[in-house]
């Protein structure tokens, strides 16, 4: 591609997941909270933040993963 980095474009991908999964985990976490009761300590906050770097973790690594088999 022409004029775009490698880089360019995974962080590009990175950043729309990301937007992606912030909606995702919130909609997880609030029928779980509130559709099947499971319990919450803590401010709600936390439990968002926590899911969202889980799942920003887990689409890193498989970013990595994907990268390791194609060089």
């Amino acid at each position: 591609m022409a004029g775009i980095k490698a880089t360019q474009i995974i962080f590009g991908h990175l950043i729309a997941r990301t937007i992606f999964m912030f909606f995702n985990a919130s909609s997880l976490l609030l029928i779980a909270l509130y559709l099947f009761h499971v319990a919450n300590r803590g401010p709600l906050i936390y439990s968002l933040v926590l899911l969202l770097l889980q799942s920003l973790t887990g689409n890193c690594q498989s970013y990595f993963v994907y990268q390791s088999i194609i060089n």
